[in-house]
């Protein structure tokens, strides 16, 4: 017997519908607004269901063809909802932000618009690792948990998951691609092209100033009344004060590295004198001399995902992408990206120079920048500073084997 399913123009429908298909349970697409208001909506014997979570686990444990949607003891009952809400708190919510940002959807918030980002990477991080060594997330065939997760992502590996930003989750790619390539997933869904290159990063509106005109004295009245101001004039006054108004946005956007107290260490000298000179033995003793680590700090980055680097190549793509898209950090660091190894074990590992005491937010706002573990380095100990010396020198070192290095300047 199939169940009538009453859906609308703008209901979201595929997991129920991918979940029927496993499931061999029919289902009678019916498009019409529901009597409780909501949309989908299950008319089953018992009553009426919503919500597309719970349409689909009802439907899951109705299988007709014996398919263990839901897992075939309590423990993989329970791993299979873990994964559906894993879906929704940990994808769907920030994935919503870093979407409806993109479409225009919702007035753009750089700091949640970076946390949304931050928080769908570790979601796909977290997935990488549980599938090193497995097919689907419960057990040896597909569940529902894999439904649930793989339509969740569907519209960010569409949008705005690129080639870039998944290349480290391999794992996590590879069980998407089974999945939605799957005879019951292309039936609902299609064909799905993966997203090649992320739309541009909205920009912040510019804040609504709302010019106010003081009431004239009465003293000023008269006089106003005998030098009545030219239109042409009154057109100046606007330019003056848009540009008055640029001007006070453009300082209020001052970068507050910029306003830090001058210190000896000038970074595009810097840059000039270690291009030129010797790094051990000349460039070195100039760096330390004119140090101050009130103004400075150093960091050694370790790339987090080592054991997926294989190949020289895609190794020092990787490297050569992320300083592409570091460009904004030019004004405020120095650094140089090391690999480590030889084929098929690379290891990439860096050490910066940064203005001020943090990572600058320049450099934090680069995708890239969240695929390293960073340290910040106590640069008074002398161990420490060989250890820069051999980043910089590239050489020295007694634990590793140096394979290449570039530098960013």
């Amino acid at each position: 017997m199939a169940l009538n399913l009453l859906v609308t123009e703008n209901s979201v429908n595929a997991r129920i519908l991918i979940t029927s298909k496993y499931a061999g349970v029919n289902l009678n697409v019916v498009n019409q607004n529901s009597p409780i208001g909501q949309s989908p909506v299950l008319e089953t014997s018992e009553g009426l269901l919503f919500e597309q979570n719970a349409i689909s686990r009802y439907i899951a444990r109705k299988a007709t063809n014996g398919s263990k949607l839901v897992g075939s003891n309590d423990f993989e009952h329970a791993l299979v909802d873990q994964w559906i809400d894993f879906a929704v708190s940990q994808i769907e919510f920030p994935g919503s932000v870093w979407l409806l940002s993109i479409r225009g959807t919702i007035e753009f918030n750089g700091e949640a618009f970076s946390k949304s980002k931050g928080d769908v990477r570790k979601a796909l991080d977290l997935l990488n690792k549980h599938l090193t060594t497995r097919t689907f997330l419960v057990g040896e065939r597909i569940s529902l948990a894999d439904i649930a997760v793989a339509v969740t992502l569907l519209p960010l590996y569409a949008e705005v998951i690129d080639s870039g930003f998944r290349k480290v989750f391999n794992h996590t790619n590879r069980w998407f691609s089974t999945c939605i390539n799957q005879s019951s997933f292309f039936d609902v869904i299609g064909s799905v092209a993966l997203c090649e290159r992320a739309p541009p990063t909205p920009k912040p509106a510019k804040p609504t100033v709302v010019a106010t005109e003081a009431k004239p004295k009465p003293q000023q009245q008269q006089q106003q009344k005998k030098e009545t101001p030219k239109k042409k004039k009154k057109d100046d006054d606007d330019d003056a004060d848009d540009n008055n108004l640029e001007e006070e946005i453009e300082k209020k956007s001052t970068n507050p590295l910029d306003l830090l107290p001058p210190t000896k260490l000038n970074l595009d000298e810097w840059k000039r004198f270690y291009c030129s000179q010797d790094t051990r033995s000349v460039a070195m003793p100039w760096f330390w001399e004119h140090f101050e680590e009130d103004g400075w700090s150093i960091w050694i980055a370790d790339y987090k995902y080592n054991s997926e680097l294989d190949s020289i190549l895609r190794t020092n793509n990787l490297i050569g992408g992320y300083m592409q898209r570091s460009d904004r950090v030019r004004k405020y660091g120095f650094g140089n990206i090391l690999i480590f190894g030889d084929e098929p074990t690379l290891q990439i590992s860096a050490c910066w120079l940064f203005r001020g005491q943090n990572i600058p937010a320049e450099m934090l706002a680069v995708d890239d920048c969240e695929l390293y573990e960073w340290k910040k380095v106590d640069t008074k100990d002398e161990k420490v500073r060989k250890t820069i010396a051999d980043y910089w020198a590239w050489g020295g070192f007694e634990d590793r084997k140096f394979h290449s290095a570039k530098t960013f300047k």
